[in-house]
């Protein structure tokens, strides 16, 4: 998609932006366009190198066009978080990972539903997360988008940073890219509905060690993209955010290689299976799945939080989620904006 994260904050539509994101940084500068030039022949030196340095100039001056142009078409980077400034009172719970349970062979799939209030209203698509860009899905949602005219776009989870097309994003990142492909064409603003890991963080310590939190969100990312095949190297996958995760504050020191985490797995789970042969899509083994479970709560409720206060400030929301999100937030979600809308 054709969207760079930085671009999230170039947009025309900036009235939710100055209040709720966290910018991230963009390119550096070209190089001075001194640099370029080079010794004049003798005779008229001067002149030689004023010409050479003007042609320098204008090179240098192309190229930086063309380079920016590429970045906007097809420079790709995480946007920035939504932060809630007012939490809102939900008028019916969220359903539970008990009560999805009930439902879950039971939903459409994808879940879509669309609710209004006043002069705002929220589409949410409920997805079974592809990385194909053929999956009908795709073009279900720029279509649904198109319809919808939205002024934000919620996507799920992070993009990572990446130069190319959007057919090459969702197949890195998942159907999330095409949403954000979309507001980024139609000058929508677009946060990822993802709460700050740190925040996460907090929460999961209050019941969990720091081991346990700690190895189930350094290993969340590979449960979640096995369903799509393993990595050509799971260890070189998992370290990347190994790396990240136990620099986050309460989780310093927990595993200082992705050895010590093999180690950990093997003594928490000597009877399997192999975290490199697990997936999230059916469940995960032992307290993982309780920690898990916690983990979609807490999601759960800053995304409806997210929601509630988009709608309430008048703006067309379109969100992008696992369908299970979906369905477990509708409910809640129907019986706030109803009785916002009730005299």
């Amino acid at each position: 998609m054709p969207t760079t994260p930085s671009s999230a904050g170039r947009r025309s539509k900036r009235s939710t932006k100055d209040l709720h994101t966290q910018q991230i940084s963009a390119v550096g500068p070209a190089p001075d366009a001194a640099e370029v030039a080079v010794d004049a022949p003798p005779g008229n030196a001067g002149s030689s190198r004023k010409r050479l340095l003007i042609r320098g100039s204008a090179i240098l001056g192309f190229v930086a066009v063309g380079v920016g142009l590429g970045w906007w078409q097809y420079g790709w980077r995480s946007p920035p978080y939504y932060i809630v400034q007012s939490e809102r009172p939900l008028a019916a719970p969220i359903l539970t990972m008990e009560q999805y349970g009930q439902l879950s062979d039971q939903h459409e799939r994808p879940f879509v539903f669309e609710l209004r209030s006043g002069e705002g209203a929220v589409l949410m698509f409920g997805a079974e997360h592809t990385v194909d860009p053929a999956n009908p899905q795709i073009k279900d949602i720029e279509e649904r988008w198109k319809a919808f005219k939205p002024d934000v776009g919620l996507l799920e989870g992070r993009l990572g940073f990446a130069i190319a097309g959007v057919d090459s994003a969702i197949e890195a990142f998942g159907e999330p890219a095409m949403v954000y492909w979309l507001a980024h064409n139609e000058g929508a603003d677009v946060y990822t509905w993802e709460q700050p890991p740190e925040v996460e963080v907090t929460h999961l310590l209050r019941d969990y060690s720091p081991k346990h939190t700690a190895a189930f969100l350094i290993l969340r990312p590979y449960f979640s993209n096995y369903r799509h095949g393993p990595p050509a190297n799971p260890e070189d996958f998992v370290e990347e955010f190994r790396a990240k995760r136990t620099q986050l504050p309460g989780l310093e020191n927990t595993f200082a290689s992705v050895g010590e985490l093999n180690a950990f797995w093997d003594s928490e789970f000597p009877d399997g299976p192999a975290w490199q042969e697990t997936s999230d899509q059916y469940g995960l083994p032992g307290y993982l799945a309780q920690i898990a479970a916690r983990g979609n709560t807490i999601r759960d409720e800053h995304l409806a939080q997210a929601i509630l206060e988009l709608v309430a400030n008048g703006k067309r929301v379109f969100v992008v989620a696992g369908s299970s999100h979906a369905v477990k937030l509708k409910p809640a979600l129907q019986a706030t904006l109803n009785q916002t809308q009730a005299p």
